[in-house]
C-alpha cells in the first residue's frame, strides 16, 4: 500500500504543479502583451516629442535670425542718426523725426486675415 499511496501523491503533485505552471504561464503572457502595448506608446510618445523638439529648434533658430536681423536695422538706423548729428550738423529734432519714420517705415505690420 505505500508504494501505490507514493505513486498517488507524486501523481497529484505533478498534477498540481503542471496547473500551476499554466496558471503562471498565462499570466506572464497576458503582462507581457500589456507591456509590449506600453512600450510601443512610450516609443511613439518620444518619437513625437523628438518631432517637436525639432520643431521647435527650428523656430528658435528662424527667431534668432530675426532678432538679429532686426538688430542690425536698429544699428544702421543708431549709425545713420549719429552720421546726421555729428557730420551734417542737422538739429536734434529733425535727426530724430528722420530715425522714427525710418523706423515706421521698416516696422512689419500684422496683415489681417481673410474670414
Amino acid at each position: 500500500m505505500d508504494a501505490v499511496e507514493s505513486i498517488i501523491k507524486s501523481d497529484i503533485f505533478f498534477f498540481i504543479t503542471a496547473v500551476a505552471v499554466v496558471v503562471v504561464s498565462a499570466v506572464l503572457l497576458v503582462a507581457l502583451y500589456y507591456l509590449i502595448i506600453v512600450l510601443r506608446d512610450i516609443s511613439f510618445l518620444s518619437k513625437k516629442a523628438k518631432e517637436e523638439g525639432e520643431k521647435i529648434l527650428d523656430d528658435a533658430s528662424a527667431f534668432s535670425g530675426s532678432i538679429r536681423g532686426e538688430g542690425e536695422k536698429i544699428v544702421s538706423d543708431i549709425k545713420g542718426f549719429r552720421y546726421l548729428v555729428e557730420k551734417r550738423g542737422v538739429r536734434l529734432k529733425n535727426a530724430v523725426d528722420a530715425v522714427l519714420s525710418a523706423a515706421i517705415k521698416n516696422f512689419p505690420r500684422k496683415r489681417k486675415q481673410k474670414k
